[in-house]
């Protein structure tokens, strides 16, 4: 995704600006499957769950080793127990279709997330802070 400036380059060149882009800086987590072993989960899996669920303006996964920790803000209108409810709900149900096992889901409720982004400004909304697993050697 990418934010188009308003203004044209100081250069003179007829071509926008870009004011920032957004995505593939988001981690593919590798989660024990259900099956044994272990499943890669593509972050729009992750995101398709999250998306569209009422009262949740921002939220970032983080995977670590006990399980997903999802950092979330809400609307000031929306009922909080409803809304991790759906959160975890509708994770659990994605990652299950994905062959994943369930993992430990955690919802912090925050008042917001500015203070997630790196040191580079951006801004992961899925991530793993695990180690993908060495491929066996032959």
């Amino acid at each position: 995704m990418v934010a188009v400036a308003g203004e044209r380059c100081p250069c003179g060149r007829p071509f926008r600006l870009l004011a920032g882009i957004e995505g593939r800086n988001d981690d593919i987590l590798h989660l024990p499957a259900a099956a044994g072993g272990t499943v890669a989960v593509h972050p729009l899996a992750l995101r398709t769950a999250l998306a569209g669920i009422p009262g949740l303006v921002q939220y970032k996964v983080v995977h670590d080793h006990d399980g997903l920790h999802v950092r979330a803000a809400l609307r000031p209108d929306a009922v909080p127990a409803d809304t991790v409810h759906l959160v975890t709900t509708r994770l659990a149900g994605r990652l299950a279709a994905q062959g994943a096992a369930r993992p430990r889901i955690e919802v912090e409720l925050r008042d917001s997330l500015q203070d997630e982004r790196d040191t580079a400004g951006k801004f992961k909304l899925i991530e793993s802070r695990l180690r993908r697993p060495a491929a066996p050697v032959r």
